[in-house]
């Protein structure tokens, strides 16, 4: 999978007059192709790919499954949609990019399943607990705002561990946070 994404990334945007949205959109075809035929077959693989132009100020992406991506700018804190077909599970499907741009400040920010879906006396810790982290600080640098929503999800979270009779121990999902800020 690393070759294919560093073989599709060289390819994809290669050009000097590159189209940042045509390129994201190959480089996910190869990653799915890629991931396919390592798979031998369908795989489920949410997956989110995301290529940003420094200069522009602007990130063409693809959120192919349901990772929560958040945006925070100077109009507030929403959620990016999760507007494509996870990767790994039809080899010919197109996928269309999205693009969004940055204002000097602005904020995105990737989250996995065990961070929603971090939980406590049955309720998750949520996309919405997320989002009011995002809007309650006025985070500086994405590793502070990942330390924070991070550290946030583990107090949330009672049992890392839940044993379940008959069924053993349940592994709780991996905590991921990513976060791209534009300073200048």
């Amino acid at each position: 999978m690393q070759r294919a994404f560093r073989a599709g990334s060289a390819e994809a945007f290669s050009a000097v007059d590159v189209n940042l949205m045509e390129a994201t959109e190959m480089l996910v075809h190869a990653i799915n192709q890629a991931m396919m035929a390592v798979a031998k077959g369908a795989r489920f693989a949410p997956t989110m790919v995301g290529c940003y132009d420094a200069q522009l100020g602007v990130l063409a992406y693809i959120n192919a499954g349901g990772q929560t991506a958040l945006f925070r700018d100077s109009q507030g804190t929403r959620a990016l949609p999760n507007a494509s077909v996870p990767l790994g599970l039809f080899s010919h499907l197109p996928y269309d990019a999205s693009i969004q741009a940055f204002e000097p400040g602005a904020m995105l920010m990737v989250v996995t399943k065990g961070v929603t879906g971090s939980m406590a006396n049955k309720n998750p810790f949520g996309p919405k607990r997320v989002i009011e982290l995002l809007e309650s600080a006025n985070y500086k640098s994405a590793s502070g705002a990942c330390q924070a929503v991070l550290a946030a999800a583990h107090r949330f979270e009672k049992n890392r561990w839940e044993w379940v009779p008959f069924r053993g121990n349940s592994v709780r999902e991996d905590m991921t946070a990513l976060a791209l800020v534009r300073i200048i």
